[in-house]
């Protein structure tokens, strides 16, 4: 069956002939044929970073210094802020774990005395706020090393309502680079917010401390965020942001909820097709587990 666009394959040795056209009400058939989901870079500086190397050095030759040049002057913000994190998680982790007299660190000084539902209560909270944190980065992981082809629209184009598909030619030997210099560091810098979150929690001294310390280390996350509205205009925010990158994950099809009008009794493909009820167990068990765990070897 003959599509109402152009496709172009996976790889194109022609480097002049990267990028095909299509109307903007084909784009969704176009994704759908794809098989895979379509997704955007993180809304922050280190999106802004990665967008400029995949997107703006979209060539088939891994140019070294072209490469450091735009980690060093477009990657700037981004490193600032990962210095920035890094201070903070740096400063926590020393407060919460530095050996005191008593041979007691900070959790060990206030856990006995707080109340463990609480505590339970916080530690999920903020394990339900870190999910998206790293879904995003494994997102972002996937489309430095995996994206084929990335879809954006005419910014300052007479033909209103095109779509332009164009494939991205880095090489691996550039997606190494690019992950060493920019999610490896994101991926560090999670894994040790994550442990300084848990562990900022549980060295509450009360319950308002607890509430607080909850939505503290939440805010160290945003940093990148802040940055790329402080230092980045609103123009390439939006061009940014309305780039879709081609991912390996699979459409989910096998949905199964009342549409097209249609409303009728739940079957188990609904149920199935809408719980998160195991996600949601693992989130608690591992919640009662650092809790109670820590309490344990406290009190």
């Amino acid at each position: 069956m003959n599509k109402p666009y152009q496709s172009i394959p996976d790889t194109v040795k022609d480097f002049s002939n990267q990028t095909v056209a299509l109307k903007a009400d084909l784009y969704d058939e176009f994704k759908d044929d794809s098989g895979v989901v379509w997704a955007p870079l993180p809304g922050s500086v280190i999106g802004t970073l990665l967008y400029f190397l995949k997107v703006e050095q979209n060539t088939p030759n891994f140019d070294v210094i072209s490469t450091l040049k735009a980690i060093f002057f477009i990657g700037f913000p981004t490193y600032v802020t990962y210095v920035v994190q890094f201070l903070f998680v740096f400063g926590i982790l020393q407060g919460i774990y530095q050996i005191g007299p008593d041979d007691k660190n900070a959790i060990g000084d206030s856990i006995c005395d707080i109340s463990p539902n609480l505590l339970i209560a916080a530690i999920f909270t903020y394990a339900v706020s870190m999910v998206p944190t790293y879904t995003e980065i494994m997102r972002s992981i996937d489309i430095v090393f995996n994206a084929k082809r990335v879809a954006y629209t005419a910014a300052a184009s007479a033909d209103e309502g095109t779509v332009f598909i164009t494939n991205l030619l880095a090489p691996l030997s550039k997606r190494m680079v690019i992950f060493c210099f920019v999610s490896l560091i994101e991926v560090i810098l999670v894994i040790l917010l994550t442990i300084c979150g848990i562990g900022y929690i549980l060295s509450s001294d009360d319950v308002d401390d607890v509430l607080m310390n909850s939505l503290s280390v939440v805010f160290i996350m945003t940093i990148d965020d802040m940055a790329c509205q402080a230092f980045q205009t609103d123009t390439i925010t939006g061009h940014i942001s309305s780039l879709e990158f081609e991912t390996t994950t699979k459409i989910d099809e096998g949905h199964d909820v009342s549409q097209d009008g249609k409303i009728r009794p739940p079957s188990y493909d609904t149920y199935k097709t809408l719980w998160s009820i195991d996600q949601c167990i693992v989130t608690l068990i591992v919640t009662y587990s650092i809790v109670y765990g820590n309490i344990y070897w406290y009190c």
